[in-house]
């Protein structure tokens, strides 16, 4: 069952200030890893959700912490 992933507005914010560092600090490779890595979890997350674990608050709901 492939499940739709929410990001909080936080988690957005977060990843596009982290990207630009990424690349300015350890360059495009490292930046480009990360992506892939943090794409292939998500994934991962959205077809087998019980694998993430459970929000602290909203039971119903699983977190990827990257």
């Amino acid at each position: 069952m492939v499940e739709k992933i929410i990001w909080r507005k936080r988690a957005l914010y977060r990843l596009e200030k982290l990207l630009p560092y990424l690349t300015e600090e350890f360059g495009e490779k490292v930046a480009e890893t990360f992506l892939e890595r943090l794409n292939t979890e998500l994934e991962l997350l959205s077809e087998f959700p019980e694998l993430g674990p459970k929000h602290p608050t909203k039971n119903q709901h699983r977190v990827c912490i990257v």
